[in-house]
């Protein structure tokens, strides 16, 4: 049974510090994801600031992963999917109040799958929450392991090939600040005046992107077969990568083939 061991201090994504438990787990407590997008296209919604600019409406009826906040766009979001037990925590409540004081559904009645990569979740044994193992880089084969990268948007990738997908398409991904914004969203750790102008610094974004040429390495190797593509505008993201394609021509293509 899944128990804390230990604790450890460190920074989280906004500085500050905070105390984090290591949990012992046997693997037969982690989830394995099914192949149920299989041959299929997923989508995934990511934290990127050029959200705010984009219809997100033809994703409606489709698969789709939506990152930390992006589970709040609407119940056409299938999967909500995270990596910090600091944002679950904010979060599992039947109704968030964010910073602007904007009231909106927590996970406690988000109707779709809820997948993350909090270990010390299991301490609980909260069996609405799947759990999936966490690797530090790169792409994991197994169905129970997730690389995190660094980047909850990048790890989700992860879970869209072990659900079978065979096209994935990103959204929001940015890799980089816009005006001063990192998010689409508020941060709800933050106050309203701390969340004007916030700024991610760029070496956070390029250890990203380190990672995610690494990420692609396993994809080539293990996936061959599968198509990753960038539906975000004006993204950092190298087309050498993932190569940038309007969602639009997606949609068209997407609807042509059903």
């Amino acid at each position: 049974m899944a128990r804390v061991i230990r604790y450890y201090t460190a920074k989280d994504g906004n500085g500050v510090k905070q105390r984090y438990p290591v949990v012992y787990t046997d693997i037969t407590e982690y989830w394995e994801a099914p192949r149920m997008w299989e041959g299929s296209t997923a989508f995934i919604i990511g934290g990127g600031p050029s959200l705010k600019e984009q219809d997100l409406s033809p994703l409606k009826g489709r698969n789709v992963i939506g990152v930390n906040d992006a589970y709040m766009l609407g119940d056409w979001i299938n999967v909500c999917f995270f990596g910090d037990p600091g944002w679950f925590y904010e979060h599992d409540k039947e109704t968030v109040i964010r910073p602007d004081r904007s009231r909106h559904n927590g996970l406690r009645v988000f109707p779709g799958l809820i997948v993350g990569l909090a270990s010390v979740l299991l301490v609980n044994a909260r069996s609405d929450i799947r759990i999936m193992k966490t690797e530090p880089n790169g792409f994991k084969r197994e169905p129970y392991r997730i690389g995190w990268n660094g980047n909850s948007g990048v790890a989700a990738i992860n879970l869209a090939l072990h659900f079978g997908a065979k096209r994935i398409v990103l959204l929001g991904f940015d890799m980089k600040s816009r005006k001063g914004n990192a998010n689409w969203h508020d941060n709800i750790r933050r106050s309203r005046k701390q969340n004007e102008g916030r700024h991610v610094p760029d070496p956070a974004y390029n250890f990203w992107l380190r990672n995610i040429k690494q990420c692609e390495k396993h994809r080539r190797k293990y996936w061959p077969d599968v198509e990753i593509l960038n539906a975000t505008p004006d993204s950092a993201l190298p087309q050498s990568v993932w190569p940038q394609v309007p969602l639009e021509s997606i949609i068209e293509k997407e609807d042509k083939n059903e």
